[in-house]
């Protein structure tokens, strides 16, 4: 999903939250060195080393979680959750999706992930909650 989509879903996220009060968080994942990558592999890896972590990430989420990709090696993740401590549980589970990757296309890596996380509830709305994370 590019940019636009997110705006769209974040929007439909908080509308949903007004309407009945669930929660939701708004995280932002970075492969810390996907450039380590791009200088010794040139672009040899770069859309299919993309590709494999969005395809990896999308077969650990559960309904109602959604992911998009902003640049670079960057993706956010949005979904419904209660408290900081269930938003960084599923966080750590998707970084340990992304380390689990050690080969692309016979080319081997090791990836490393950043990631930050704000809640619906932590913050004075969806321009906040973006802002925070420098989406």
């Amino acid at each position: 999903m590019n940019v636009n989509g997110l705006l769209e879903t974040i929007l439909n996220f908080e509308t949903n939250r007004v309407e009945t009060g669930q929660d939701y968080a708004l995280a932002n994942i970075s492969i810390t060195n996907y450039q380590r990558h791009l200088a010794t592999y040139n672009k040899q890896i770069d859309t299919n080393l993309l590709r494999t972590i969005a395809q990896r990430i999308s077969e650990k989420l559960s309904l109602g979680q959604v992911l998009g990709h902003t640049t670079g090696a960057n993706f956010v993740l949005i979904y419904p959750c209660k408290d900081m401590a269930q938003a960084n549980e599923v966080l750590k589970k998707i970084a340990q999706v992304i380390q689990d990757i050690h080969e692309i296309d016979g080319t081997p890596c090791t990836l490393f992930t950043e990631s930050n996380v704000t809640l619906s509830t932590d913050t004075t709305g969806v321009a906040a909650m973006v802002s925070h994370l420098k989406i």
